[in-house]
This record gives C-alpha cells, structure tokens and sequence, in this order.
C-alpha cells in the first residue's frame, strides 16, 4: 500500500508540475506571439527556451550532465534566472490581457516595450550561459591550459635560441671573415691574378725571332758584303755568331 501511494504520489506531483508549466509557458506565449506579425506566430515558440523550456533544460543539465564547478554554476543560476523569466512573463501576459478586457487598467506603450526588452535580454542571456557552459567543462579547459603552457613554454624556447644564437653569432664572424680575408689575399696575390702585369703584356709586344726585321736586315747586308745576290734573310738562332762575324770569314 505504501508503495502504492508512494507511485500515486508521483505520477500527480509529475502531472501537476506539466499542468503547471504548461499554462505559464501557454500564457509567456501568447504576449510573445502578440508581438509577432501573422506570418512569424510560429517562432514565438522558440523563445519559450528562454523560459520553461530553458528551465527544464538547465535544471536536467545541473543534475546529470555538468562535471566541473563552473558548469555546475552557469546551470545553476540560468535555471534561476529563467525560472524568474517565466513567471514575470506569464504574469506580465495575465495582467495585459486583463487590461485589454477592462478588468484593471491598461498597461503603457511603455511597460509593455520594457518586458520585451527583458525577453530579449533573457534569451541573450540563455545563449552567453550555453557558450559559457561548453568552455567550463573540465576536458575544455584542460586542452586550454596545456595550450597555453606550451605556447609560453615556445616562447620561452624561441628567446632561449635568440640568445645563444646572438652569442654563436658574434664569436664565429670575426673567424669566418678572416678566412674569408686569407683566402681574398691568396687568389689575388699578385697583379698576374687581374690580368694587370706590364712584364706580360711586354712579353706579348715582342715579334718571334723570324719575323724581328732588324735580323732580316742584318743578314741581307751580311749577304751583300759577301757579293751575293740572294737577299733572303738569314735566321740566325740565339747562340749563333752575329752576321758581321760570318762576313769576315767569307772574306778570308
């Protein structure tokens, strides 16, 4: 029997909180609707996810789904704050519609554009706390941390290298340039190397010896003192007698 009830208990506590939440929701949309033209009525339900809904919603993610204390929070106070959302809503919707019935006064062209502002601001609200919620989880978070210390920690890496590597740099230059130097010198040691050498180009100005006409004359007259007729020129190698000594031996 107990057990019984207890069942009883249940079902009509589950039941009256659907009765409930269905005629706050009911009412919260009929003042979202009324501010919608004929051809959007429909989407007035989704902004019902910034009241009931969102408030059945973050109450079931406080209670099964959230795993760090950051989320635990942000479930927590949305399911406050679209709690305190619905019933102004649904409350603010039974007093206009009382008004327009002539039960109390009519409420101003001003209250009404402050409760809207509120809804707007509630649904805002509702989308800030989704993406708050996703970067409080505890895996998020731990990927944030290790990417940030590894970013620091390259950082730190990258200074380190600039360092020794100013340093590699200031001790390796003054060798390097001096072999760079030594070797300048030795490839261009001489005027030879830049094709400057006067000794070369005098070497380049003198005649072979067979086409030099100072010897070509000197053995036509050798010729002619010894009265012969050839006047061929007469080559003379570098260790041979001059052409005056051949002609006295003719002569004799």
């Amino acid at each position: 029997m107990t057990t019984l009830l207890k069942y009883i208990a249940a079902v009509l506590f589950f039941a009256l909180a659907v009765m409930l939440i269905g005629y706050s929701a009911s009412r919260g949309l009929d003042f979202i609707q009324s501010t919608l033209p004929e051809s959007q009525k429909a989407t007035g339900y989704l902004a019902l996810a910034g009241t009931e809904v969102g408030m059945i919603v973050w109450l079931l993610v406080f209670m099964y789904a959230a795993r760090s204390i950051g989320q635990y929070v942000v479930a927590g106070i949305m399911t406050l704050v679209d709690l305190a959302g619905a019933i102004a809503l649904f409350s603010f919707d039974t007093l206009l519609r009382a008004g327009e019935n002539n039960l109390i006064a009519s409420l101003t062209a001003d209250e009404v554009r402050t409760v809207i502002i509120a809804l707007n601001l509630l649904i805002a609200a509702n989308v800030i706390a989704t993406v708050g919620y996703h970067l409080a989880d505890s895996e998020t978070q731990k990927r944030i941390s290790e990417t940030v210390m590894q970013g620091l920690l390259e950082m730190k890496v990258m200074r380190a290298i600039e360092k020794q590597g100013q340093a590699i740099v200031d001790a390796q230059a003054p060798q390097i340039a001096e072999q760079y130097l030594d070797e300048f010198k030795g490839r261009f040691a001489n005027a030879n190397a830049l094709g400057l050498s006067v000794s070369r180009k005098e070497q380049d100005d003198e005649l072979p010896e067979w086409l030099d006409w100072r010897t070509w004359l000197e053995g036509w007259k050798a010729a002619r003192n010894a009265d012969k007729a050839n006047p061929e020129p007469v080559i003379y190698q570098a260790e041979a007698p001059s052409p005056l000594s051949g002609a006295g031996e003719l002569k004799k």
